[in-house]
């Protein structure tokens, strides 16, 4: 198995992975995961929608041989086909092992997945392979950022001023999918001016990584069980993974023990929100979540947030309900005290 470096990713994307029969792309950064690997079907299927099969992971897992049995089939119109892959709870090494040891030839397998230990079954198996190549897709930084935000402006022929490029690159987080859809949303919002100012950025852009997120979050910290499941089922509905939505609600428990512990200095409460950076709109709920969570309570929140983001990692069928779940535990703890 080939290991694709990041700084190498874009050069691999464009035409270095025509070698590779088959390919993994996997990591926490989901969004980014699912784009890479459609990049490549297209490129694969030279834009022939009709030679890109998507089969689920479990499915494979009950029946091996369909995998390869898929990957040796002609295709009806001819030309390439690919065949992507999203794994699930079970394991597809059964599937996957005859396609090493005899690679496709018009076919090419695109294995996505989330985040794989060194001795994770499928990457064992993988790394075995003399026609694999594994592509890891995690929380971009800066110049990733820049790069995505250089090539969406490029493609729609619109510029951005300095100013405005570094208070973008200050709310876009670290999930690909949602920094595309604001770029996508800011790039609408400026349409036929020609350069994207400041003005837009404070107009139109959200933080991409949470903003989202905070309407249930705060339900769930305030004990509104009657909220929770509509704001979760809406920002999920919306593109932003379950256990993301975990994830934010485990860093906001962490901003909050924070505060109560004094790590921002001796202040008031309100003292201590501006401090700690909360959003202005979020100032009075923040504020009252500090009166209802004492230290104790805050971490069994953790702990029941961890155990969900967890659960959902083993069993990624049921990670909406295992999200939902943690987050009505949370209001359910606030409604006991």
């Amino acid at each position: 198995m080939v290991a694709i470096a990041s700084r190498e990713a874009e050069a691999f994307l464009k035409n270095g992975f025509a070698q590779f029969p088959v390919i993994l792309i996997y990591g926490p950064d989901e969004g980014l995961v699912s784009e890479r690997a459609a990049a490549i079907a297209r490129a694969t299927t030279a834009g022939d929608t009709g030679n890109i099969l998507r089969l689920d992971g479990d499915d494979i897992a009950a029946d091996p041989m369909r995998l390869p049995d898929e990957a040796n089939a002609l295709s009806m119109f001819g030309g390439m086909r690919a065949i992507r892959v999203k794994t699930g709870s079970k394991s597809i090494v059964a599937g996957l092992e005859p396609l090493l040891s005899t690679p496709p030839v018009d076919a090419r397998i695109i294995v996505e997945a989330g985040e794989l230990k060194p001795n994770h079954a499928l990457r064992v198996l993988l790394e075995k392979g003399m026609g694999v190549a594994a592509l890891a897709c995690y929380g971009e930084d800066a110049r990733d950022i820049g790069r995505l935000l250089d090539r969406m402006l490029n493609d729609a022929g619109q510029s951005i001023t300095l100013d405005a490029r570094q208070s973008l690159a200050g709310l876009l987080g670290q999930d690909h999918k949602l920094s595309r859809m604001e770029i996508e949303k800011l790039i609408l919002y400026s349409l036929g001016a020609g350069q994207i100012t400041r003005d837009d950025i404070d107009a139109i852009v959200t933080d991409a990584a949470a903003f989202s997120a905070d309407a249930v979050i705060d339900a769930a910290f305030l004990g509104k069980l009657d909220g929770i499941e509509t704001e979760a089922r809406r920002v999920l509905g919306d593109g932003l993974e379950a256990g993301v939505l975990l994830g934010f609600a485990l860093r906001h428990a962490f901003l909050l023990q924070a505060m109560k512990r004094g790590a921002f200095g001796n202040k008031t409460v309100s003292e201590t929100i501006k401090a700690a950076r909360v959003s202005w709109k979020r100032e009075k709920p923040v504020a009252e979540q500090l009166e209802r969570w004492t230290e104790t309570r805050l971490e069994r929140a953790v702990q029941i947030l961890g155990e969900a983001v967890l659960a959902i990692r083993r069993n990624a069928a049921l990670a909406e309900a295992l999200a939902i779940r943690a987050l009505w535990s949370l209001a359910l703890s606030v409604q006991r005290r």
